[in-house]
């Protein structure tokens, strides 16, 4: 491995934070210095916590691993599926350097396109059951590209996580999306470049319902080869315009008007693309319908407190955490706005020791990291909830590390 590809498989893995959960600590530095300069980061035992997260529209538990073992299977899945290419009408993440808002936009540009073809006005649309949970090591380690070392990695996961693909992981996401490839060829087999898919996310744009009943058929074929099967509410037929209003939406703008309009119309779509593009242009706009619109939609939390991360000093900013804390007892949430006040000196010292202490007594792994950190960076030393931390905090020696390496609050959530 040169290099070159050293620092892209770094900076991928970087990305891939931006899908994390809870955020790392330390802003996970030993594992991307571990993948920069050329070493398989090390991890074990393997082990994994669980969380529940919001979604959308539901609530789910999830698996929660160490950071380290997250850059170790970067690097294996990396190192496995070097060479290998998904077909063009995948735009999910193609590499482990892949740019998620390239390949989303481009997916958008292609839907537009299809979806403006009138010899094929309709679209079936179509989904997988429980992707990432669905899909078994048996099949994962008997793809042709799997190395040793992976099916070692995936087969110790599955046995403390019951499953071998992590939702929110880009390793995860190209190992799934592998599973899949049998299905593409399928598909341009029987309808040539007229469909596209977004992870299990497919759309396929037919002439009539007679070839949408046809092409839903293959689909269900294709999966059960697999193990798999379609998700009965995520699957239907609808007008070809009908992505247009969806996942082919053009949200562009300016991000001020368009957070308005999301506020305005409760749109969580514009309001998602708004947060991530106000914060850094300064515009405090959104300050003042932070707090409802997260009640309403708390799968905003994310973004939002990656807003709220340029006016966290601010007397508005610091009002908004507390009615955050204030409001939010999960470890989710919790875990995040520990993140936040990590950053900020200013909400350090406002942070009620309840919550450090909540956090301290997390089952999870990552919390309790979190609650250490905060407790370094007032000034407290408590024990390292892991060996990993403890070296951090002696090879960094705990005074010269308080202020540096801290957790990422950016996310893609």
């Amino acid at each position: 491995m040169t290099d070159q590809r050293h620092g892209a498989l770094a900076r991928g893995f970087v990305a891939d934070l931006l899908t994390d959960w809870v955020p790392d600590a330390i802003g996970a530095v030993d594992a991307v210095g571990a993948l920069s300069e050329g070493s398989t980061p090390s991890a074990s035992p393997v082990e994994a916590d669980e969380i529940t997260v919001q979604m959308a529209m539901h609530s789910e538990r999830l698996a929660i691993i160490d950071v380290m073992l997250r850059a170790r299977l970067h690097w294996l899945v990396d190192e496995a599926l070097t060479g290998h290419l998904p077909p063009p009408g995948v735009f999910s993440y193609r590499s482990s350097y892949s740019d998620y808002h390239a390949g989303y936009w481009k997916r958008a540009a292609r839907l537009r396109e299809l979806s403006t073809d009138d010899r094929y006005p309709l679209v079936l649309y179509a989904d997988v059951h429980r992707f990432s949970a669905s899909v078994s090591l048996e099949i994962l380690v008997r793809q042709p590209w799997m190395t040793s070392a992976l099916a070692k990695e995936l087969t110790a996961l599955h046995a403390v996580a019951g499953r071998c693909c992590l939702r929110g992981h880009i390793w995860a996401n190209r190992l799934c999306g592998t599973v899949l490839e049998p299905l593409d060829a399928a598909l341009e087999r029987a309808v040539g470049p007229r469909w596209v898919r977004w992870s299990d996310d497919i759309h396929v744009f037919v002439t009539d319902d007679d070839e949408a009943q046809q092409v839903r058929q293959l689909i269900a074929e294709e999966l059960a080869n697999q193990g798999l099967r379609l998700s009965d509410a995520k699957t239907g037929i609808r007008s070809a315009a009908w992505p247009l209003a969806g996942p082919a939406r053009n949200v562009a703008g300016q991000p001020a008007e368009v957070w308005r309009l999301a506020v305005e119309h409760d749109d969580v779509r514009a309001a998602r693309y708004a947060l991530s593009r106000l914060g850094p242009l300064g515009d405090a706009i959104a300050l003042r319908d932070l707090v409802a619109i997260t009640g309403a939609h708390p799968y905003l939390l994310p973004r939002a407190i990656h807003y709220l991360d340029h006016f966290a000093e601010t007397t508005k900013g610091m009002e908004i955490f507390h009615q955050w804390l204030e409001r939010e007892p999960a470890p989710w949430p919790q875990a995040r706005l520990l993140a936040l006040a990590i950053r900020h000196p200013a909400l350090l010292v406002t942070l009620p020791k309840r919550t450090v202490q909540d956090a301290a007594n997390s089952d999870v792994v990552a919390v309790r990291a979190l609650a250490w950190r905060a407790s370094l960076e007032q000034g407290r030393i408590t024990p390292a909830p892991t060996k990993r931390l403890s070296s951090w905090a002696r090879d960094s020696g705990w005074l010269s590390g308080r202020g540096a390496d801290l957790p990422s609050v950016e996310t893609l959530l």
